[in-house]
């Protein structure tokens, strides 16, 4: 997010059983090259990145001035990795 130590992330993995699908609205943007629901959206200070990939839901979140669809489609992609997805 950056080194100015004014943002928070939050990663958040549960069953697949409880990803909560959220619709397109403006400013969402889907993600089909990761995971399956896979979409990144707007909120306020921040922006929510979550997908389904296997039997998991991984959720992520950055908060900030600096926060951006990049930074927590990024988190996303290493919070997959490190999980073993």
């Amino acid at each position: 997010m950056g080194t100015d130590d004014e943002g928070d992330v939050s990663v958040t993995a549960v069953p697949a059983r409880y990803h909560e699908p959220r619709t397109l609205a403006k400013g969402d943007k889907p993600l089909p090259a990761i995971g399956s629901k896979g979409l990144v959206v707007p909120e306020p200070g921040g922006r929510v990145a979550g997908t389904i990939v296997g039997d998991e839901s991984v959720i992520v979140s950055v908060d900030g001035p600096k926060a951006s669809k990049a930074q927590a489609v990024a988190l996303l992609q290493e919070a997959i990795e490190r999980r073993g997805l």
